[in-house]
């Protein structure tokens, strides 16, 4: 199952279906991957051709020409196609996977978005893999830049230098492998230039380690880190978390092991709440290559409904016919997503070097709505009188079977001292936040009326340009200019008052999850 194609597949036909003019316009490292493409793209009834190094140096201006006459519907291109041939008629561009030079990058953006371009606004589809290095890449990335994006509202100028930072060391554990047997003293070439490539990023590296975007982590680092702080979940963990949550759910609703693979077995009311899910566009169900068709036609067949999945990465490999079953599946985000379970209580022994003072410990969710979602969840111990007390402990118990139950309504007794707590942390989450709503006004300020300026700088020269030579500027041009700068203006507008809501509407919530009294 190519997942990769059918993920292209759907966008590309929607896109086109849409709006055929100016063309899709896609890019591929891979000779045999653009091949492999325009084969299936044929097949789907898709006009194409393949612009690549061995394409003769004549037919890439009449391939180009082709295209910008409307003559192809996609161009799939490898990197030559970023350099010299201009596509500002084109509106639409596909990364199918990305370039370890990241230069490369803007490069191709830079055929697009240039002088010329009529589009309002150009599309950039990026296609990684879950679970994939390029995923892991891109995800790091976007979460870097969020709050500068933000501020600014525009992405492309900072991917090259982000790409730089984070697929540097990326390179370092990097091989090349080559099918042509045959070619190798082309072969040494390419790869003493990859070679001296690579020297030149981490050179670069060192010198950007004082940039804004801050040191790079590494992918290798963010593993580390992801163990190191227990942030991600075994199989076997995986399992019992969703055995428990169907449990709480429904009776008959269940998970269970069948020979090699797992069936999870839902109820009708189940399968019509994630259709419904898939249609809702504000959830990323339907990004989940194959999902919505599985899941609508369990909702057009009669129950039982039994889906089939691999689980854990072993599992994965063994049935790769199978999805696999992991924590950003849509079924374990339906399931995150019904927390509506009232808080447990019970006792528990007083462990090891606890002091006396330490009366309750409490598992907390402290869920705020600011500039993101956030969600933190930790244990927090308490005195008598439900205020934190100087010893913590942020792991207690490995195992909650240590604790038992108790009749006494802990939720109550604590409820006046955790609404105290709620307070205090709200009014730091306060101070926490403003300078950074700050700095976001501030750059949002400079960053817009730079933009702005620069438009306006635009016009001033074109209007002097005209008069020194008695002509007239162009029509549609001026009329695009102040219409760039009005929308500008809006925008600026829009994301100040959004900054301002944000510092007046902040919310979150305390709630508790466990209670255990120490006895």
């Amino acid at each position: 199952v190519d997942s990769k194609w059918e993920a292209l597949s759907t966008w590309l036909l929607e896109s086109l279906q849409n709006n055929e003019e100016g063309g899709i316009l896609l890019f591929s490292h891979f000779r045999g991957t653009l091949r492999h493409l325009r084969s299936k793209m044929r097949t789907n009834g898709i006009v194409c051709d393949v612009l690549d190094g061995t394409t003769p140096m004549e037919e890439r201006e009449a391939l180009r020409r082709r295209f910008a006459e409307g003559d192809l519907q996609v161009l799939l291109s490898s990197e030559v196609g970023s350099e010299g041939l201009d596509q500002q008629h084109c509106h639409r561009l596909v990364n199918y996977d990305l370039p370890w030079n990241p230069m490369r990058i803007e490069q191709r953006i830079g055929r697009l978005d240039r002088f010329g371009q009529k589009a309002d606004v150009i599309t950039i589809l990026n296609i990684a893999v879950e679970g994939t290095i390029d995923a892991a890449i891109l995800g790091r990335l976007f979460h870097r830049i969020r709050l500068f994006e933000d501020s600014i509202g525009m992405l492309d100028p900072l991917l090259g230098k982000a790409m730089r930072l984070v697929a540097s060391k990326e390179l370092g554990a990097s091989r090349l492998t080559f099918a042509e047997a045959d070619m190798h003293e082309e072969l040494d070439d390419r790869v003493e230039n990859l070679l001296d490539k690579r020297k030149g990023w981490i050179t670069e590296r060192a010198l950007e380690e004082r940039e804004w975007l801050g040191n790079d982590p590494g992918i290798e680092r963010l593993r580390n880190e992801t163990i190191g702080n227990e942030k991600w979940v075994p199989a076997n963990e995986l399992i019992t978390w969703i055995a428990a949550k169907l449990d709480a759910r429904c009776k008959r609703e269940k998970i269970y092991q069948y020979g090699d693979e797992w069936h999870l077995l839902l109820s009708h009311d189940a399968v019509e709440e994630l259709a419904h899910r898939c249609d809702d566009p504000s959830n990323n169900d339907s990004l989940t290559v194959g999902w919505c068709d599985t899941i609508h036609g369990a909702l057009s067949s009669a129950p039982p409904h039994v889906f089939r999945f691999a689980v854990g990465s072993d599992g994965a490999r063994e049935r790769c016919d199978l999805p696999q079953l992991n924590p950003w599946h849509p079924v374990i985000t339906w399931l995150s997503s019904n927390e509506n379970w009232v808080a447990s209580t019970g006792k528990a022994a007083r462990p090891k070097d606890w002091p006396n003072e330490v009366q309750y410990c409490a598992c907390l969710d402290w869920e705020v709505s600011a500039l993101g979602d956030t969600r933190v969840r930790a244990w927090l111990c308490l005195n008598e009188d439900g205020a934190p007390t100087s010893f913590q402990d942020t792991s207690p118990w490995e195992s909650l079977d240590v604790l038992h139950s108790d009749e006494d309504d802990l939720e109550l007794s604590l409820e006046r001292s955790l609404g105290q707590l709620k307070e205090s942390l709200l009014d730091s989450e306060r101070r926490r936040l403003a300078p950074i709503i700050t700095e976001l006004r501030h750059n949002s300020q400079r960053s817009w009326m730079e933009r702005i300026e620069a438009q306006q700088e635009q016009l001033r020269v074109a209007a002097f340009k005209a008069d020194k030579e008695g002509s007239h500027i162009d029509g549609k041009w001026l009329a695009m200019k102040q219409g760039m700068i009005h929308r500008m203006r809006q925008e600026l507008e829009a994301r100040l008052t959004e900054l301002d809501n944000l510092e007046l509407q902040l919310d979150a919530k305390l709630v508790p999850r466990i209670l255990v009294r120490i006895v």
